[in-house]
Parts: structure tokens; sequence; C-alpha cells
């Protein structure tokens, strides 16, 4: 179930909105739309969808920052460089990709603005999906599946542990309405 953004967080006291995000069926529904249209734009989302890579930190990938089992996102938000594990399926896509490529030649070529609006063919009728919706899927579905909070704010990038624990309250906000759904 998505949290379509009208959710106030209730366990940490805060009273702002919740990031929206997908479950993982929703988003590989994107992810097979996009893999029959464009080979390109299925591997930019799904680097987005298994890293928690902001757009920024996929379009300045390079070559050079992709290993077997890691990407070096360069600069990224605050000018940080973070380290980022990947599965080796992801690697195999990406090396494939970058077969012909330079050492220090970026692998997708392109603007935010770019990704942003070729996302909008592959959503269907969530017309509020964007790039950054990937990252936020990723940080509930791994903490749903037991990632430690830690790791995922190393894997984020996040300074503060206090950014990464809104996915916390989003993983609530989901055993509240699962916890709504028993028959008493």
């Amino acid at each position: 179930m998505s949290n379509k953004g009208n959710k106030r967080s209730f366990t940490a006291g805060s009273r702002e909105k919740l990031p929206k995000y997908l479950e993982k069926e929703e988003i590989e529904k994107i992810l097979n739309r996009t893999k029959e249209n464009n080979r390109i734009h299925y591997l930019i989302l799904l680097a987005m969808w298994r890293t928690g890579g902001r757009c920024i930190d996929i379009v300045q990938m390079k070559k050079e920052n992709v290993k077997p089992d890691e990407i070096t996102f360069r600069n990224s938000k605050g000018g940080v460089d973070r380290i980022v594990p990947i599965e080796s399926h992801v690697y195999d896509l990406l090396s494939y990709h970058m077969t012909h490529m330079r050492y220090n030649e970026r692998l997708f070529p392109m603007s935010k603005s770019n990704i942003r609006k070729f996302l909008k063919n592959y959503v269907g009728d969530k017309k509020w999906v964007h790039p950054h919706t990937f990252r936020h899927s990723f940080a509930v579905y791994a903490l749903k599946n037991g990632l430690n909070i830690r790791a995922l704010q190393k894997i984020l990038g996040h300074k503060s542990l206090e950014t990464t624990a809104v996915y916390l309250d989003l993983i609530a906000e989901d055993v509240k309405s699962e916890y709504n759904k028993i028959l008493w």
C-alpha cells in the first residue's frame, strides 16, 4: 500500500507530511513497462530503486564509479562522496551497458529533468510519482526487510539519523493500516 502523502506521522510527534512511496510490486510494474520500451530508462530507474540513489547521483555516475559490488556516488548532496552496495544483477546490467565506454564517461548523459519527463510515461495513473519516489520506496522497502537504520542512513547519505528516521514513521503507518484489517 502506498502512502499518498495525506497521512501524518503520529509516532514521533511530528505533524509534517510523510514522504510518498511505492510498494515493491508497484515499482516492478513501472520497471517492466520501462524495460519493454527503453533499456536505458530501465537501467536508470533500476539503479535508483536498488541503490536509493538520488537522481543527481545517477546522472553524475561514471564508469569509474561502478565496481562489482558497489557504486561510489561522487559529489552527492552536500558535496559528499558515498559508497553504496549493489547486487550482482544490477552490476551485470550496468557492466554490459558500460562495455564500450571510456573510464571517466558518464553512464547516463542526461539531465534530471529528462528523467522526470520520461518517468511520466511509465507511471500510469500514479501521476504523483517522481524520481525521488524511488529513493523513498527503497528506504521503506529496505527497513521492512530488516536493514538496520544506521546502515540505511549511510546508504542514503543522511548526516542526521533523524532524517532517516522519517521512514520508520512510514512503517508505523503501515502497521496501523494492517492492524485495522483485523475483524474484532
